[in-house]
């Protein structure tokens, strides 16, 4: 189910005004040893800004999972941006959440995607309503 999930998200991404998105990664590694891959579901630019994005089927209600924000994060820092998003399915009254790293000006945005829906969300459109 994740990676319909995965393909879902992808398919709004495309069809919103992102530009640049890349959803495919020649293996990139966190340790020498090749032991740790980082491999992002999706890169892309939005205002001239390199985002990292995630998708996570799972239910994330008001609140993130450490692991899934240590490997966002593992991501910014490597790929060197300042804004991710990990977008999760919608499953009530959920609110998008922006959160900052600590010390940083980095952030983390909790984006809910509504399956649920018929019609393609426009992603740029509820960013700005955010």
């Amino acid at each position: 189910m994740n990676v319909l999930f995965e393909n879902y998200v992808e398919s709004l991404l495309k069809n919103s005004k992102i530009k640049n998105l890349q959803t495919k990664f020649s293996r990139e590694y966190l340790l020498s040893e090749n032991t740790i891959g980082l491999e992002p579901d999706y890169m892309f630019k939005l205002n001239n800004e390199l985002i990292i994005a995630d998708a996570k089927y799972k239910i994330l209600e008001k609140k993130l999972k450490r692991e899934d924000v240590f490997q966002v994060y593992s991501y910014m820092n490597y790929f060197g941006c300042d804004k991710a998003y990990i977008f999760a399915p919608k499953s009530s009254n959920e609110k998008n959440k922006t959160y900052t790293i600590e010390k940083t000006n980095k952030t983390i945005t909790l984006f809910y995607v509504d399956i649920k829906k018929d019609k393609i969300i426009n992603f740029e459109k509820r960013r700005e309503d955010e």
